[in-house]
C-alpha cells in the first residue's frame, strides 16, 4: 500500500468487546444497563450525536442517574460547532477501551451509529479529507458556468473519471475535481486502491488484518461527507444487495439469527434489538412526541442564545435541524414534529439496512413487552 494511504487498522480490544446495537426508539439504553450489571461492564456510547455537549433530550442521552449506576464513555466529549469524524471516534475509542480494560471491566458497546459500528468491526480506511475551500470554490463555478462545463473540465484531466459520472452529477464531479487537486491523483485510484477484499471475522479478530470500506463508505468518500445519522437512503441502499463481504444480505427473522454461518458471526458478540415494523414505529412517533413534549425547542433556542452555533455534523441530527427550519420560520411545530418523526422512521429503516449488511450482527427479537431478563437470556445463550 502507498506510503500516503494511511488505514486505521483493526484493533484486538474493539474484537473482544460486546455490542448492542439497533434502530433508534428499539430500547437500547435499558437493555443495555442490565447488560451491563450482568457482564461487570462499562458502557461505551455508539452514537454519532451523543459526543455533542448540549444536544441532550435530541439524542436521548442516558440520564444522570443512568450514567452513576453504569460508567458511560463518548458522551459530552466535543462542542456542537465541531466536526467528529468516525476515524476521531474510533481514536476516543481505543482510549475508552483502554480505560476500561485498566480496570479490569468489560467493554460493552452501546448505541446505533451503524458506521461507528462497522468500523469498530472492521476497521476504516482514511482517505484524503474534503478541501472545504476548494469545494466552496467549485461549487460556485458550477453555479456559475453548470455542471456540464465542470464535466468536461474533468475529462480533460481525468477522463477515466469523467466516464463514470454523469454530466449533471454536480456533486460527485466537484468532488473527482477536488481530490485530483488535493492529491494529484484520480480518485478512481483512490477507489481502486480500496477495492481489497473484505478480511472475515476470524482475520479480524486474530488482528491479522486491516480493513477497506464497502460500497457505501467509498459512496460517502466520493461525496466528501461524513458518515452521520443524516446517510442517504441510496448510500445505505447497496447493503440490501450485498454485505461487505459480497454475499446476499439476509433479511432477519424473529428470534435469535446470524449473518451468514461461513462469515464467522458466531466469533463476533454483536447484538441488534429486532422489533416488528409496526411496533418499531410505534415507540418512534412516541418518543418524538416526548422529546418536544420536554422542550426540545427551548432546548436548541437556549444553545443559540448561548452563541453556540451547530457545526455541518450536529446540525445533521435528527430533530436538530427540523428545530432549526422551525425557528427560522420554515414550518410550525406541529408540521415539524410530523417531519421529524416521519425522518426518523426512515431513518430507522436505513439502519437496519447497514446492519443487515454486517453478518457479525445476530438479531434479538423483540416485542412490545420489552422483557429485559428474557432478552439478556437469549444474548447470554447465544455465546
Amino acid at each position: 500500500m502507498a506510503d500516503d494511504v494511511q488505514t486505521i487498522s483493526f484493533a484486538l480490544p474493539f474484537a473482544d468487546a460486546w455490542y448492542l446495537t439497533g434502530p433508534t426508539a428499539a430500547g437500547k439504553t435499558a437493555v443495555g444497563l442490565a447488560l451491563a450489571e450482568r457482564l461487570g461492564a462499562e458502557i461505551v456510547s455508539l452514537d454519532s450525536m451523543a459526543v455533542y455537549r448540549g444536544l441532550d433530550i435530541g439524542t436521548a442521552k442516558p440520564t444522570a442517574d443512568q450514567r452513576h449506576r453504569i460508567p458511560h464513555h463518548l458522551i459530552d466529549i466535543c462542542d456542537p460547532a465541531e466536526t467528529f469524524s468516525v476515524a476521531q471516534y474510533l481514536a476516543a475509542a481505543r482510549r475508552a477501551v483502554d480505560d476500561i480494560r485498566g480496570r479490569r471491566r468489560q467493554v460493552l458497546f452501546v448505541g446505533g451509529t451503524p458506521m461507528y459500528l462497522k468500523a469498530l468491526l472492521r476497521g476504516l480506511f482514511d482517505g484524503p479529507p474534503a478541501n472545504w475551500e476548494l469545494r466552496k470554490q467549485l461549487l460556485s463555478e458550477a453555479q456559475q458556468l453548470g455542471p456540464r462545463a465542470l464535466h468536461e473540465r474533468l475529462a480533460r484531466v481525468d477522463p477515466q473519471a469523467a466516464a463514470r459520472l454523469h454530466e449533471n452529477d454536480t456533486r460527485r464531479i466537484v468532488r473527482a475535481l477536488e481530490v485530483l487537486q488535493s492529491t494529484g491523483r484520480s480518485i478512481v485510484a483512490w477507489q481502486t486502491q480500496w477495492a481489497a477484499r473484505t478480511p472475515d471475522v476470524e482475520e479480524v479478530v486474530s488482528g491479522q488484518a486491516a480493513v477497506m470500506p464497502s460500497e457505501e463508505t467509498r459512496s460517502n468518500f466520493d461525496a466528501g461527507i461524513e458518515p452521520t445519522p443524516g446517510a442517504t437512503a441510496s448510500s445505505s441502499s447497496s447493503a440490501v444487495s450485498s454485505n461487505l463481504l459480497g454475499k446476499p444480505a439476509v433479511a432477519p427473522k424473529s428470534g435469535l439469527e446470524t449473518g451468514s454461518s461461513d462469515q464467522g458471526s458466531s466469533a463476533a458478540r454483536v447484538f441488534v434489538l429486532d422489533w416488528p415494523r409496526e411496533q418499531l414505529y410505534a415507540r418512534i412517533d412516541a418518543r418524538v412526541q416526548a422529546m418536544f413534549a420536554a422542550g426540545l425547542v427551548d432546548e436548541v433556542r437556549e444553545l443559540l442564545a448561548a452563541g453556540h452555533t451547530l457545526g455541518r455534523t450536529a446540525r445533521q441530527a435528527l430533530g436538530y435541524r427540523e428545530v432549526l427550519e422551525h425557528l427560522a420560520g420554515q414550518r410550525d411545530l406541529r408540521a415539524t414534529i410530523e417531519l421529524v418523526a416521519r425522518r426518523t422512521r426512515n431513518f430507522a429503516k436505513r439502519q437496519l439496512t447497514w446492519f443487515r449488511g454486517l453478518s457479525e450482527c445476530r438479531w434479538i427479537g423483540v416485542d412490545e413487552s420489552l422483557d429485559v431478563p428474557a432478552v439478556l437470556t437469549e444474548i447470554v445463550r447465544a455465546t
